[in-house]
């Protein structure tokens, strides 16, 4: 999904992706059990609002 927007910027409206702050991300982490290697990578992730 990250290559396409980076690809297709111009498609995508500009509320449709967002960057995580690095508290937002260690919230990410601690709750979701499946994600705890993400801790240790030095970039802050993007995620998406798909709408409604």
């Amino acid at each position: 999904m990250n290559e396409q927007v980076r690809r297709n910027i111009h498609r995508f409206p500009a509320d449709f992706m967002f960057q995580l702050t690095i508290e937002e991300k260690a919230e990410v982490v601690a709750n979701c059990d499946h994600l705890a290697n993400f801790k240790y990578t030095p970039h802050l992730p993007y995620v998406f609002n798909m709408g409604q």
